[in-house]
């Protein structure tokens, strides 16, 4: 399964960004990216290779315009929604739209719907659907992550700009412990914002929102239609904005916890060093060897390998007598072990689980005040099969 964010430049004069994230049985991963497409036929080049196969594709851009003139329903819905988050969107018809070169979302819309794809959002989750999918960054952020106004990161001079990029580029990180998570590039983990050129602050901005775009695409795949606000119609036109924490159906949470084949493989010997070092209570040496090993890891395992990281943390903090450090890492901890399989490479993760459950409850009761009196000797330990 795939799901493609398109940031679509009005105009191909501008450059249109794209990113592609690839299903990996229990998250996103990122496959690839294109920051300075042209014209229509070069989107289309892009998009070809997923043309054939179940994928899901949100587009920044108006694709279903009836209007000659005023505005579509769905934008004054968002409007009245959003507006007070400074979320709101242009008011959008064909009169307007022409100067810039075109109705360039309907007709890569109607392109991709001679490809086979449709235009009906997904009616149940995780379904091998072929859809195009109008999204809108701004709204959509202010679900995710609970915002009150809007990140500006657009339009603005260079040291707000590069500000407003840093909030937004720190803030799509937060996704890589999200539900569904998604693992973004180690190319873009640390950009040089320093001494950028505008052009090159401008190509981060559409990546950057063309992976969110990926990412809502994707979650309202995975979520179905408890994952999604439907703003207007096929007939009037549409956005699709993601609900947040919503519940997740049987057939999802069957997904989530299918059995991983790489759970059948032995665990490999600086995954087990790792441990060791975990059980011996050298939480800061398990930190650095098994964030190596995840780092170097794409498949679901990963996240075994990161949840048990953090949970290490959290022990961690404990000791320095940071209560919300521990309980932070805690949670982290646990939202990575959610949804793998109880056993997997000879770890016992439903034990792990239900012990890291157990401290989280003891943190909360204990509260900062009784942080001091908590045994260090019955921190959590992580039980595994050793080789022979």
């Amino acid at each position: 399964m795939w799901a493609i964010g398109v940031d679509l430049a009005w105009s191909p004069r501008n450059p249109t960004a794209a990113v592609v994230l690839r299903w990996a049985g229990s998250g996103w991963e990122t496959a690839a990216w294109a920051e300075a497409l042209g014209a229509d036929a070069e989107i289309l080049a892009f998009l070809e290779p997923y043309r054939a196969g179940p994928c899901v594709i949100g587009v920044d851009a108006p694709l279903i315009v009836p209007n000659e003139t005023g505005s579509r329903p769905c934008d004054r819905m968002i409007a009245a929604r959003f507006g007070r988050h400074h979320a709101g969107g242009y008011p959008v018809n064909r009169r307007w739209l022409r100067p810039f070169g075109g109705l360039r979302g309907e007709a890569l819309a109607q392109a991709l719907a001679a490809w086979g794809f449709t235009l009906a959002p997904p009616a149940a989750p995780c379904m091998p659907i072929r859809a195009v999918l109008e999204v809108f960054p701004h709204p959509a952020a202010v679900v995710l992550f609970g915002l009150r106004r809007i990140i500006r990161y657009k339009r603005l001079g260079r040291a707000r700009w590069i500000q407003g990029l840093r909030r937004w580029h720190r803030r799509l990180w937060t996704l890589e412990q999200a539900h569904p998570p998604v693992r973004w590039p180690e190319a873009w983990r640390r950009p040089s914002w320093r001494g950028a050129s505008r052009r090159s602050l401008k190509a981060w901005e559409d990546l950057l929102d063309a992976a969110f775009c990926a990412y809502v695409a994707g979650y309202v795949w995975f979520y179905g239609p408890e994952g999604y606000e439907c703003f207007g119609d096929l007939a009037g036109g549409y956005v699709l904005v993601p609900r947040r924490r919503c519940r997740l159906s049987p057939g999802t949470e069957a997904l989530m916890g299918q059995a991983w084949p790489c759970c059948e493989e032995p665990l490999p010997e600086e995954v087990r060093r790792g441990l060791e070092q975990f059980n011996a209570g050298e939480y800061f040496e398990q930190h650095e060897t098994l964030e190596r090993a995840w780092r170097a890891e794409a498949r679901p395992v990963r996240r075994i390998y990161q949840g048990i990281l953090q949970i290490g943390v959290a022990c961690y903090q404990i000791q320095r007598g940071n209560h919300a450090g521990a309980v932070k890492m805690l949670r982290r901890g646990l939202a990575h072990l959610e949804g793998a399989p109880d056993r997997c490479q000879g770890i016992d993760v439903a034990r792990l689980r239900a012990d890291a459950r157990q401290w989280l409850r003891r943190l909360e009761e204990a509260g900062p005040e009784g942080l001091a009196g908590l045994d260090p000797w019955a921190f959590p330990r992580v039980h595994f099969e050793a080789p022979p």
